[in-house]
């Protein structure tokens, strides 16, 4: 069957389809389930919850996947140079935390922003990541936030015509974008939902992927990540089943460790989930260490080139992706198995 030629649009026979794609690879996993390659993805919360701090985490796992001269951008519209270098300050000052060079932070210039182009901002954020994008080679981009663009318009619709851009921008040039976004005001003794995101619901249809991160009711410095969209993978780490996590500093890198798991219900109740109890605490002969370094040994039933990033069953072949075994000091496996050369 022909496949349109130049017209608007492409048909093809479902078979003639998976003919076509089949010996393309299965996408990676960029932060576990929760991100994987190719896809437009959202991470939204409540304000000062920690998701710079996550997002920043993510790009520096992901920029350590990619070969050398592939780079990931991370635009900063939240911090100042100053704040920033201050998170990845040790604590007497006499180190900072290395990044990837793949990774590459991006602050606007506002003063540059000509006056007469400020009713099509849009246009002009999307010729400046387009440059960016072949200048550095970016297989990746996040944005942090979208929600700046929002109060800067205090308009939604402007949003929607930025997300437009980026998602043909994400087909052109093969991108995986994280786009991050602040909720609504909610009441936080409710779990998290996406209609919380702030914005118009609609916004949820731009992305292929998206996830939440909320924090305990009894001890707020403990958070959890749960998902809330999925076109990949499945729904591993849904509201029964939330990974817990603590913001914390070791050296001079500002991350997230995970704790363990538990449903969201148990994260807003009244008593402190389990996983989150100190270790001498918890029940004898239970295991509280960290998780160990990945052998890359393949596991059983393995096909040859199988991996964590790319195999089709993770569940049956062990990679529980949401679970203890997929952390290592907060990155899921899909970061872990790329930054062991690099520790």
């Amino acid at each position: 069957m022909a496949e349109g030629g130049n017209s608007l649009f492409t048909a093809m026979t479902a078979n003639d389809v998976i003919q076509e794609v089949k010996s393309i690879s299965n996408p990676r996993q960029l932060f576990g389930p929760y991100w994987y390659e190719s896809e437009v993805c959202c991470l939204f919360a409540d304000e000062n919850v920690g998701k710079s701090i996550l997002a920043v985490q993510i790009g520096d796992g992901v920029a350590k996947m990619f070969q050398e001269g592939e780079t990931v951008l991370y635009y900063d519209f939240e911090l100042s140079k100053k704040q920033f270098e201050s998170r990845y300050r040790s604590e007497d000052g006499d180190s900072h935390h290395v990044f990837n060079d793949n990774f590459i932070r991006v602050e606007l210039n506002s003063g540059n922003i000509p006056v007469e182009r400020m009713n099509e901002i849009e246009d002009l954020l999307i010729e400046g990541i387009e440059q960016n994008i072949i200048q550095f080679k970016s297989k990746a981009i996040i944005v942090d936030n979208i929600s700046w663009l929002i109060n800067l318009k205090n308009s939604v619709a402007s949003v929607g015509k930025l997300m437009r851009k980026l998602c043909t921008l994400k087909k052109e040039y093969g991108l995986s974008i994280l786009v991050l976004a602040h909720t609504n005001k909610r009441n936080s003794a409710k779990g998290i939902e996406i209609n919380n995101m702030n914005g118009s619901k609609k916004m949820s249809n731009f992305f292929d992927a998206m996830f939440t991160l909320g924090k305990c009711k009894v001890d707020p410095s403990f958070k959890y990540l749960m998902q809330t969209k999925v076109r990949t993978g499945g729904f591993t780490n849904d509201k029964n089943n939330v990974d817990v996590c603590k913001i914390e500093k070791v050296g001079p890198n500002l991350k997230f460790v995970k704790c363990g798991n538990c449903s969201e219900e148990e994260m807003l109740g009244k008593d402190l989930p389990k996983c989150c109890e100190p270790k001498s605490e918890k029940k004898e002969g239970k295991n509280t260490e960290a998780p160990p370094e990945q052998n890359n040994t393949k596991p059983a039933e393995h096909e040859p080139d199988a991996s964590a990033a790319t195999c089709a069953e993770p569940e049956r072949h062990g990679h529980q992706m949401g679970g203890r075994r997929g952390w290592r000091e907060g990155i899921p496996d899909a970061c872990r198995m790329a930054t062991e050369s690099a520790d």
